[in-house]
């Protein structure tokens, strides 16, 4: 019994040593680009954001590593839009976000977004573009909304 209490007393600090040694995250919000972005930029970005979340460093992101980001970066980016729940990103929390990803997983997903954020197909994304996409992306949204069966 008090065997179990010393190991759980040791993997209690060693975890908490672990968190307090993990670098402070970037927010995701306040490195939003502005102005004109090219693909290599926005690739770079990528591979930083991957980076920062690959917390044991081996190129993958597993849906623990991408839980434990997200959660550290709630609790330290503010949220931009106001509210209690201290910001960061939602999107993890999706289905199809739950599997492990590689770097070049996360390079090529990244990718296809700036292509598919690039109206006019020119290698740059602009500010119109971007709020453009912005636009579209809250149009489907509240498709889904409305389109979503109603809890009684």
């Amino acid at each position: 019994m008090a065997h179990s209490k010393l190991v759980a007393a040791l993997l209690a600090s060693v975890s908490l040593a672990a968190f307090a040694a993990s670098p402070s995250v970037s927010c995701p919000m306040q490195k939003m680009p502005q102005g004109d972005v090219g693909k290599a930029q926005f690739l770079q970005q990528a591979g930083e954001h991957f980076d920062q979340m690959d917390g044991d460093r081996n190129g993958v992101v597993s849906a623990a590593e991408r839980k434990a980001w997200r959660e550290q970066v709630r609790a330290q980016c503010p949220n931009p839009r106001g509210g209690k729940h201290g910001g960061g990103p939602k999107h993890g929390d999706m289905p199809k976000m739950q599997q492990d990803m590689t770097r070049a997983d996360a390079l090529q997903r990244a990718e296809a977004h700036f292509d598919r954020m690039d109206a006019s197909k020119d290698g740059v994304v602009s500010d119109a573009e971007r709020q453009a996409w912005r636009e579209q992306m809250r149009e489907r949204k509240m498709q889904r909304r409305a389109s979503a069966p109603q809890a009684q």
